[in-house]
């Protein structure tokens, strides 16, 4: 076996760079695909309820309640790194909360 040339040596270097360099631009596109849907998300987030959504909510807590409500506020609500809304993850932590663990001692 032969030791490598320096020439070897630089060529399999530029060979490394050249195939890094087309998997950097894909990540690079992939990553601005993901800036771009998360500031879609948060812009969505963002928004206001239009009104029609308030009217619905208003006549369902109306027919559950049996009494006229006025809703004073709404806001959309995120989902997590789990898919999962908010409220979702707030319930399970509350009911894993209240749950008391027996250790046998």
């Amino acid at each position: 076996m032969t030791k490598p040339t320096l020439d070897d040596v630089m060529a399999a270097v530029e060979s490394l760079r050249h195939d890094m360099r087309g998997e950097i631009d894909a990540l690079k596109t992939q990553l601005a695909a993901l800036e771009a849907r998360q500031s879609a998300t948060e812009h969505d987030l963002e928004a206001e309820v239009d009104p029609e959504t308030l009217v619905m909510l208003a006549a369902a807590v109306t027919s559950y309640l049996g009494k006229r409500v006025r809703i004073r506020s709404a806001r959309r609500v995120g989902t997590g790194p789990d898919g999962a809304p908010a409220w979702a993850r707030h319930g399970r932590a509350a009911i894993q909360a209240s749950h008391q663990f027996n250790r046998g001692h």
